[in-house]
């Protein structure tokens, strides 16, 4: 992943783009980061839970070895340590559930987000068994795709209900059952998110879809269903107010949105 790309995910990018990043890439080059030393791997305050910080890269590991005011402190100063896969899932992990420590992938100053170690374990060895370029989706920006017809789309729920003020896009929701419209891309399936009401309302109309649209926020897309794409493994189809169609990874999407989300907040 490019050094500018990197900086851009580790400023503004979601708790969970960071989150299946690490554990993505320490699964693909089986290689994770902390901060040790000498034997003792570094364990920081994560607002009251004690955790272990986890990084995908180097670099991300060496630009947080300054934090004094979070990371228990050790003489020499930790620095930055390479741990294999195999050992974090066999050793590391297990060694910190025995010790009621949590792990902190990727922290960030203003949205550190603490999981449990098992849940680690878990998502670590699906990684390692099945790997998944997370760091090329985020790499991967959106480009116009023809579609090869819509599909029902189950989801177990359909999140917050947002209000038309705030919808930053819109779903087609089914009146009968928990699914929303997808459209199909490349025989797979993909979430279709509409600019406009308008664009959903001609889109059902013309397709016969019997859905109603509904308005999604960029905290719900964030939140909701840009993770539920990324877990279903579905592309997102941002459909335009011309009708055409652009396909885009769901944790690039949400980058996107979390870093236009932060600069508007910078300039008010």
């Amino acid at each position: 992943m490019q050094d500018a790309l990197i900086a851009t995910v580790a400023r503004y990018a979601p708790a969970w783009v960071r989150y299946v990043l690490t554990v993505s890439e320490i699964g693909r080059s089986n290689e994770g980061w902390v901060l040790a030393s000498g034997d003792n791997i570094a364990i920081m305050d994560a607002g009251g839970t004690s955790a272990m910080p986890l990084w995908p890269y180097r670099e991300l590991a060496a630009s947080a070895s300054g934090a004094e005011d979070e990371l228990a402190a050790t003489e020499p100063p930790p620095e930055p340590t390479s741990i294999d896969a195999l050992e974090l899932v066999e050793k590391i992990l297990p060694a910190l559930i025995a010790n009621e420590v949590s792990v902190a992938t990727f922290p960030a100053p203003d949205d550190t987000r603490v999981i449990e170690a098992r849940g680690v374990i878990r998502d670590l060895q699906v990684f390692i068994d099945e790997p998944r370029d997370v760091a090329s989706e985020l790499a991967a920006e959106a480009g116009t795709v023809e579609v090869e017809g819509w599909a029902p789309l189950s989801v177990p729920d359909l999140g917050p209900s947002d209000q038309e003020a705030d919808a930053s896009f819109w779903l087609l929701a089914s009146e009968d059952e928990p699914s929303v419209i997808g459209v199909v891309i490349g025989g797979r399936p993909a979430l279709a998110l509409f600019a406009t009401r308008p664009t959903a309302e001609e889109f059902a109309e013309a397709a016969g879809v019997p859905a109603m649209p509904r308005p999604a926020s960029t905290d719900s897309l964030i939140g909701h269903w840009l993770l539920m794409a990324f877990t279903a493994a579905w592309d997102v189809a941002l459909v335009t107010d011309d009708g055409s169609f652009g396909a885009v990874k769901p944790v690039r999407l949400a980058l996107d949105l979390a870093l236009a989300s932060a600069q508007q907040a910078e300039k008010n």
